[in-house]
Formats: structure tokens, C-alpha cells, sequence
């Protein structure tokens, strides 16, 4: 599942268009039936693997307090524990984001991130 935002207009705090408007992303992403990082509260899951062994990219944030580069309010915004994933690093800032292998699922709870090979059952 891939959700993709473009916003032109008066500036405002990326959180408004993340969690606070109808059909924001976070609804979306809770309802989707191909939800690339499925969670239950507590944790989070993504697993980047292809058949052809040509995996799209997916990155997850070192830490929140890292993201702070991008939008000095998102520390505040999310829990110390919070991670993000995305498809590409955002920003400017290349050494916040870790690169998951192909053929690697990961999983994302309380703050630690474990990463462990991944191949569909046969």
C-alpha cells in the first residue's frame, strides 16, 4: 500500500493533514486492506520482499528525535518509542533513515527494531 500527499496552499503543521482532517493518512492506513506496516497499538510490522528479488526500497527513522530536522513539532507530536517507515527518505537529512534489506521482515515495538530474513512459505 502506498499513500502519497501533496498539499499547495497557506503553510501549515504536516500533523493537520496526517491525523486531523477527513480521510487522513493514518485513517487510510488503519482501513487498508494492504496495509504495508500493519500494527496492532503496540507494534509495527513491514516485510520488503519481490518474487524477482528486486524489492522496492522501504527505510524506517533511527529515532523521533531525529525527525525533528524535518518538523521541529513532530518530537512532540509522537511518543519517544514511534517510528516512521517510508518508501524514500524524506528530507534532507539521509542519515536518519535506515535502509531495510530485501528479503527482510521488521519488527517495531516499544522503541527497538527487530530485522530478520524473510521468504514466503514453499
Amino acid at each position: 500500500m502506498c499513500r502519497w500527499m501533496a498539499y499547495a496552499g497557506k503553510t501549515i503543521p504536516l500533523e493537520t493533514l496526517m491525523f486531523k482532517v477527513e480521510h487522513n493518512l493514518i485513517d487510510q492506513s488503519l482501513s487498508s486492506r494492504m496495509a504495508t506496516t500493519p500494527t496492532n497499538g503496540e507494534s509495527n510490522w513491514a516485510v520488503r520482499y519481490a518474487s524477482d528479488g528486486n524489492a522496492p526500497s522501504l527505510y524506517h527513522s533511527r529515532a523521533v528525535d531525529d525527525l525533528g530536522g524535518l518538523n521541529p513539532q513532530i518530537a512532540s507530536t509522537l511518543g519517544q518509542d514511534a517510528r516512521v517507515f517510508v518508501s524514500e527518505p524524506i528530507g534532507r537529512f539521509a542519515e536518519i533513515w535506515e535502509e531495510i534489506p530485501t528479503g527482510s521482515a521488521l519488527h517495531a515495538r516499544a522503541g527497538k527494531i527487530e530485522t530478520r530474513p524473510f521468504a514466503p512459505s514453499q
